[in-house]
């Protein structure tokens, strides 16, 4: 009787050592495990790209790293479907912070959305805003934007000079349709003088900068004589055929701009 007491007190210490042996690796792994979440907080852990989509994935790491530009493209992909499914939620919420990591294509067409109330409410002050601070990060299409909020009075007071003059910056940082913008200027005489010779040179810029559209307009132009200037058939086919091909580059691109 006296060994089997023995006996039930050897067991009951070994259980109780066990235990504490459990309870202290249990305290070791829990640490370890905190240690390792400090250092990964620390480290700025990366939240999973939820894509399939490669290229996609490689922006979306980006722009967790405040990569405005990669924000941008994500928020675009997003608008339009490419390679995920459209969710312009997704596209205002990346677009939003590529503009505020100075990204002037994420600030413009943010601004677009609410140009037009894509996904949103139109909101033209907010449109203006965005697309004053993507003009002022030198990118050319906010500058054009911002020109047509000028020209309809949008957000703004009307003033198709102000207009003009952002066309003229936007020109001049290489986006074609400012260009084109000031050739139609020209062409219609709307707060410029009607002048054949600049709406001409305009054109041309716009259509070299591969902006279908006004090669489009030189193609008329050419076909029609307008404002006196003298026809020519041969070029205004010409025309036409090059303002058609970029068209349907653009709209295999998904430009809803270029694309026509």
């Amino acid at each position: 009787m006296r060994k089997f007491s023995q006996i039930m007190k050897l067991c009951t210490w070994g259980c109780m050592f066990t235990a504490l042996v459990c309870f202290a690796s249990a305290n070791t792994a829990s640490a370890a495990s905190t240690k390792k979440s400090k250092r990964a907080k620390k480290k700025g852990t990366l939240t999973p790209c939820p894509e399939w989509n490669r290229s996609l994935c490689k922006d979306w790491y980006a722009c967790q790293r405040k990569d405005g530009a990669s924000c941008a493209r994500l928020g675009r992909s997003y608008e339009r479907g490419f390679g995920v499914k459209p969710d312009l939620y997704k596209a205002r919420r990346f677009y939003r912070r590529a503009c505020r990591y100075n990204s002037g294509q994420g600030c413009t067409d943010l601004s677009v959305m609410y140009y037009y109330g894509r996904g949103v409410a139109k909101d033209y002050a907010l449109a203006h805003s965005l697309a004053k601070k993507a003009c002022k990060l030198g990118y050319g299409r906010g500058c054009n934007s911002l020109g047509a909020l000028y020209y309809y009075g949008w957000g703004v007071p009307k003033s198709i000079e102000k207009a003009n003059e952002m066309a003229h910056v936007a020109c001049k940082l290489g986006y074609g349709k400012g260009c084109r913008n000031i050739g139609w200027l020209h062409e219609k005489g709307l707060g410029v003088a009607q002048d054949t010779g600049k709406m001409k040179t305009y054109y041309e810029r716009a259509c070299k900068l591969k902006y279908g559209r006004a090669c489009a307009d030189l193609g008329r132009v050419y076909e029609t004589g307008v404002a006196g200037l003298q026809k020519d058939p041969k070029l205004s086919k010409s025309f036409y055929k090059k303002a058609q091909a970029l068209s349907e580059k653009a709209c295999q691109r998904g430009s809803m701009y270029g694309c026509y």
